[in-house]
C-alpha cells in the first residue's frame, strides 16, 4: 500500500521536536509500504530540501528511514498526488476542508489518517498497529 506522510504535526511535534516513536513508526512504514512525502517541504522531483529539514530535527536512525520516502509533485492541494484507484493512507494532522471534500468525492475519506500528537503524544506508536 502507498503511504503519504506529512512532516510537521505527524513525525515532528511541537517545538520542532521529534514525535515520540518516530523511528519505530518510520522503520515499520518504510519496511512494509511504498512511502511518499505529502508535505510542503517536498513539492518536486527531489528530497534535498526535506532531508535537510529532517536531519536538523530527527535522530539519525529516523532520518535514514526518511531517505526511503519518495518525493511527490503537487502545486496547491496535497490531494493532487493521490491515485484514487489504488489503496493509500494519508497521515496528516490538519487537512483543509476542501481536501477532505475531495477525498469524500472519490469515496476515499477512510484513507485519511488524522494524527494528533497534541492530545496523544504517543499517537505514532498507536498507528503502527494500523499499518
Amino acid at each position: 500500500m502507498k503511504l503519504f506522510l506529512d512532516i510537521d504535526g505527524v513525525i515532528v511535534g511541537r517545538g520542532r521536536k521529534p514525535a515520540a516513536y518516530v523511528t519505530e513508526f518510520l522503520k515499520f512504514a518504510t519496511d512494509r509500504h511504498d512511502c511518499y512525502w505529502a508535505t510542503t517541504h517536498c513539492k518536486g522531483e527531489d528530497t534535498d530540501d526535506v532531508m535537510r529539514y529532517i536531519k536538523e530535527i530527527l535522530p539519525a536512525e529516523a532520518a535514514l528511514y526518511c531517505e526511503k520516502i519518495k518525493p511527490t509533485r503537487w502545486s496547491h492541494k496535497k490531494t493532487e498526488i493521490f491515485d484514487y484507484n489504488s489503496d493509500f493512507l494519508w497521515f496528516e494532522d490538519k487537512p483543509f476542508e476542501f481536501e477532505k471534500e475531495i477525498l469524500a468525492q472519490h469515496g476515499r475519506s477512510n484513507s485519511l489518517v488524522l494524527v494528533d500528537l497534541i492530545s496523544n503524544p504517543n499517537h505514532l506508536h498507536d498507528l503502527i498497529k494500523l499499518l
